[in-house]
């Protein structure tokens, strides 16, 4: 018989939370499917007679659609004791959310694919990390019209301020789901659509590396392509051998002089450096508008000599903020290059970020363009693209998204510029 530690040690609590209609419910009654708990998940029939999960344990749950109560539902897989803690997301029924997290050793938090983060997602979350309780984000309803996977993975970490990595990864979405990619196990787990929005079942499940030739077959050449874009896309800069790094505008000095101003930046970053000494802080180019500081490459360079920590700074080399800042970029690209090694050292440029430049050539408007539609032009894209050094570093676009396919066509230009 197991003994009270060995009992409390293999029990498992998920609390499942999010903004109402996210997909908590149906979420619970998938994992009891998969656990093998249940037999058939879904009770009540929705549009075109297609299931939908909606609990039975309340008549007004039944009536408006929502969980309006906590349940816990418990089962055993694979030797633990799992508790999955399904609570009601609707705000007039928050306080007994709030007090089911208390019992909670982690939380899976549901996002609703087409809308990100809502409100009530952001007060529970709030909840989980004053508690510290781990959390497991589930992104649902991609066989829906969704938003664009990276642009979830922006909105939860600019809302949220925690960063993300996704373990899976969406073959297409709506009535063009596909299945997932499985980013650990190298497998593609396919789906099948019956037509409708939430009809969907799993069909097969197929370990492939991207490029195999059955994946054309089962999720579709065109899906494969965009797949295997996507990873590559998704490949952890740790991963790749090089460095994760926190880019930051280093700060006007509002009157008071470049000088004052660039002493004050360094002693700021030194303080921060005594609390985390393990951070690689980026110093980003700037334009030199109004009274910020970096509005020259001597500058930059005064705020690094001012920094103690020194192989803990770099710099990102912004394409815009240096043409705008003085620097002719267009028409003298290899002196300006030069410039930059002299005063602060080619080695100690670590990221780049890539846009075109409305204004121009000492304009100091900061004002950026999508590539080949401003002042730079794509002959300057096509050296920067074939230059030995700066083609080595991460190139991070930073231009406006026009269209949905925005950023995949200028991604796809720039790959077409390379010699």
């Amino acid at each position: 018989m197991a003994s009270l530690r060995e009992e409390i040690e293999s029990r498992r609590t998920f609390a499942i939370i999010s903004h109402p209609d996210a997909g908590k419910t149906t979420l619970t009654e998938k994992l009891l499917l998969y656990g093998g708990a249940i037999q058939t998940a879904g009770s009540v029939k929705g549009k075109q007679s297609a299931k939908h999960a909606v609990s039975d344990w309340m008549d007004i749950e039944k009536q408006r659609g929502i969980s309006v109560t906590s349940s816990v539902l418990q089962f055993n897989y694979q030797g633990k004791c799992i508790n999955i803690l399904d609570t009601p997301g609707h705000q007039d029924f928050s306080e007994d959310t709030y007090r089911t997290l208390m019992a909670a050793d982690s939380a899976v938090m549901v996002i609703d694919a087409a809308k990100g983060v809502e409100a009530q997602t952001i007060k529970l979350f709030k909840v989980c990390t004053l508690r510290h309780i781990p959390i497991f984000t589930f992104i649902n309803k991609m066989d829906r019209e969704a938003r664009d996977p990276f642009e979830l993975m922006e909105n939860i970490e600019e809302i949220l301020g925690i960063k993300t990595y996704p373990m899976n990864w969406p073959i297409s979405c709506g009535k063009d789901f596909r299945g997932v990619y499985d980013r650990n196990a190298g497998r593609v787990l396919a789906f099948e659509s019956d037509g409708r929005a939430n009809g969907v079942k799993m069909v097969e499940e197929v370990e492939a590396e991207l490029g195999d030739a059955r994946l054309d077959d089962l999720i579709g050449a065109a899906n494969h392509e965009k797949l295997a874009e996507d990873i590559e896309l998704l490949t952890a800069i740790r991963a790749a051998g090089q460095e994760v790094y926190i880019n930051i505008h280093p700060g006007a000095h509002v009157g008071q002089g470049a000088e004052t101003g660039c002493r004050l930046i360094s002693e700021g970053l030194n303080q921060v450096f005594e609390r985390a000494d393990g951070v690689m802080v980026l110093l980003e180019t700037m334009a030199g508008k109004g009274t910020e500081c970096v509005r020259n490459f001597d500058e930059l360079a005064t705020i690094m000599d001012g920094v103690e920590n020194k192989a803990n700074v770099g710099v990102t080399f912004d394409t815009c903020h240096v043409l705008d800042a003085g620097y002719d970029l267009e028409n003298d690209y290899d002196g300006v290059m030069r410039q930059l090694d002299e005063v602060i050292g080619l080695a100690r440029v670590k990221a780049i970020h890539v846009n075109d430049s409305q204004f121009g050539f000492g304009s100091h408007k900061d004002r950026h363009a999508n590539i080949g539609e401003g002042q730079l032009g794509i002959p300057f894209f096509t050296r920067l693209v074939n230059d030995p050094t700066m083609a080595k570093l991460p190139m991070i676009l930073e231009t406006k998204e026009q269209t949905p396919t925005t950023h995949r066509d200028e991604i796809a230009l720039l790959r077409g510029l390379v010699d």
